[in-house]
């Protein structure tokens, strides 16, 4: 076990205890997306570690009517103490473990690394369309809403769906991954 780590002064950070916590997706069940080059920016307070994208740049997405996505958070060692100091080679390990993993029917979650995993069906986000067109008024360019999903009682998960009006019709976006771990 990694020795814990003192956080800077504001709380804020990349890293906890050695490791750093990255976002990994994929969309109506394709290739895994995973950007080790983009850690979590990492607060803790108390007995809370919270890790969140603060901006749409680092991940935004649109999807469909009939889409499905699956958000998954892992921790690994930085990867100056990694066996794979090489990000790609080491993207290519978390991947392949994911893959066999869902190949052997095994949930995700058991993946040592795999902090959480949020699956979420074509019925869910049209549930979540619903209510963000719900709040949009004829005035409004965009309108954000800010899911958040209590995995368990010590883990919630959330990311930021949001609908832009182009000429043609709207558009759905999801960006903005963030999650909560009781320690």
């Amino acid at each position: 076990m990694t020795p814990p780590v003192s956080l800077l002064n504001n709380s804020n950070t990349k890293e906890y205890q050695g490791c750093s916590f990255y976002f990994i997706y994929r969309q109506n069940k394709g290739q895994w997306c995973c950007n080790l080059s983009r850690p979590f920016i990492l607060c803790l307070s108390n007995t809370m570690l919270s890790g969140q994208f603060i901006s749409s740049m680092w991940f935004n997405l649109e999807f469909n009517e009939n889409d499905t996505f699956d958000f998954i958070v892992i921790r690994l060692p930085q990867r100056e103490n990694s066996i794979h100091p090489n990000s790609k080679a080491t993207k290519e390990l978390v991947i392949q473990r994911l893959t066999n993993t869902e190949q052997n029917n095994a949930p995700l979650e058991e993946v040592e690394f795999v902090i959480l995993h949020k699956h979420y069906t074509p019925q869910e986000l049209c549930a979540i369309r619903k209510k963000i067109l719900s709040t949009k008024t004829n005035n409004d360019i965009s309108v954000t809403y800010n899911h958040r999903k209590r995995l368990t009682n010590d883990l919630q998960f959330g990311v930021t769906f949001e609908i832009a009006e182009t000429e043609q019709n709207n558009k759905y976006y999801v960006s903005c991954p963030m999650f909560d771990l009781r320690l």
